[in-house]
């Protein structure tokens, strides 16, 4: 005999589970709907290997059906609509006929971006303006640490100049307000 509470697991979770977890849900979202701990659903896996294997597949299904779609957005598309109009041959303007039109639909720069700063991080990747922290020493004199950052690959060297003239336009500024300047390459 089990000792124990029964196990809440049924089987027509399974083929919930899967369709749950193709549409992108996580773990907890599907513990919280079926009203169980995370880790019942990971028990459930470990005791079922049927509902496992369906849920370890399902993932990668939803993610690859997100990475076609971003990838499709950030090429650009056709796209066909339908669209009820009035039958010209048509006296009353009544009779309705069905007219299909080919859209194209642009690359969309947001998805592009976003696509070559994971896939190409070296190349795409954002600098960050050099950073600036403010600290006190005991005398309560102002200290401000400016952090240079590199050049990136696609950082012109114009860029990189500017970059440098900003820093020093404030390290002026901050030397007028008698502050401590002190300039870090990390």
């Amino acid at each position: 005999m089990k000792v124990g509470r029964p196990t809440l697991f049924r089987e027509g979770m399974i083929a919930e589970g899967k369709r749950l977890t193709e549409m992108g849900w996580t773990i907890e979202q599907i513990a919280n709907l079926w009203g169980v701990n995370p880790r019942s659903i990971i028990r459930y896996m470990k005791k079922n290997p049927e509902f496992s294997h369906t849920i370890r597949t399902a993932r990668p299904l939803a993610d690859h059906e997100i990475v076609k779609s971003l990838y499709e957005r950030a090429q650009g598309f056709t796209q066909r609509e339908t669209h009820l109009v009035p039958d010209p041959k048509s006296k009353t303007g009544e009779v309705m006929i069905q007219k299909i039109i080919k859209k194209e639909i642009p690359g969309d720069p947001t998805c592009m971006r976003y696509w070559l700063n994971n896939r190409r991080p070296d190349e795409w990747r954002e600098r960050p303006e050099p950073e600036m922290a403010e600290t006190y020493r005991p005398d309560n004199k102002l200290i401000i640490v400016v952090v240079d950052t590199p050049k990136s690959p696609k950082e012109t060297d114009e860029e990189y100049e500017n970059r440098f003239i900003r820093m020093a336009e404030t390290t002026k500024r901050l030397q007028e307000k008698n502050a401590e300047i002190e300039v870090r390459a990390e």
